[in-house]
């Protein structure tokens, strides 16, 4: 499987979840591969201090060298060798980021409940969106993270940031799982380790972490609305053709 993680606001947060379900895929025994596609690269710092520290099981994590040729070809070493392979983009090189939208199986898109930017917001469905064109069966699991302190906090805004992506995103569903994050856990992955390193506090990450696994496994067997979907390829359809049309106008 391929799954990528998706955030154009606060990518350490999804460098954390990218490198902690990366890290639960390899204790699991299976051949993981984590591809960092981040303008700041997170997670290949984390791993070169992981690599530093010793902390096993090791993780393969990776840049993007190579990488478009090997996506495209179905028979590349990396298709071949891993069972997983996780990408984490934060969408700043669009060249990568469209070739990893069309070559995923599930894109798991971290929202954190106090954001407010719905320009933001909207400029990422739409590139999202704009990738169902050429991969019409692209699914896309909305996962909300929120701060540990905040966890049983409710608020009608959240709520509605929530249903805007959904209901722009036709293939889009829920995750049940909601991952909250400790200012702890923050500085585990700073020095380079993971949710799964430290004393049984992390308990409670770990279970979210495990029930999320099995979310993004599940999300490839969500039924798609053949009209959703025709509607969405047409959506991005259209926005190629005014988007080429706008730049026709400049000359």
């Amino acid at each position: 499987m391929i799954f990528t993680t998706f955030s154009a606001n606060d990518h350490l947060k999804s460098a954390m979840l990218a490198a902690n379900l990366a890290t639960l895929y390899v204790r699991n025994h299976r051949k993981t591969l984590l591809i960092d596609v981040s303008a700041q690269k997170y997670s290949q710092v984390w791993s070169a201090r992981r690599n530093d520290l010793a902390v096993k099981p090791k993780l393969t994590v990776r840049g993007t060298q190579n990488l478009l040729s090997e996506l495209e070809d179905p028979y590349s070493y990396m298709r071949l060798h891993y069972q997983d392979i996780i990408i984490d983009t934060d969408g700043v090189d669009a060249r990568h980021t469209d070739a990893i939208l069309e070559a995923s199986d599930v894109l798991v898109l971290p929202v954190w409940l106090d954001q407010r930017c719905l320009g933001l917001e909207q400029e990422l469905i739409e590139h999202i969106e704009s990738a169902r064109l050429f991969n019409p069966l692209l699914r896309v699991l909305i996962v909300r993270m929120q701060a540990l302190a905040a966890a049983s906090r409710t608020d009608k805004q959240e709520d509605a940031a929530l249903s805007f992506f959904t209901s722009n995103m036709p293939a889009a569903s829920l995750a049940k799982t909601v991952i909250q994050e400790s200012i702890e856990e923050r500085h585990m992955f700073e020095q380079g380790y993971s949710a799964f390193e430290g004393d049984p506090c992390h308990q409670r990450a770990i279970a979210e972490l495990n029930a999320l696994q099995q979310e993004i496994l599940n999300a490839q067997s969500i039924p798609l609305d053949p009209a959703g979907i025709g509607s969405a390829v047409l959506n991005a359809l259209q926005r190629v053709i005014h988007k080429r049309a706008e730049g026709a106008g400049k000359y």
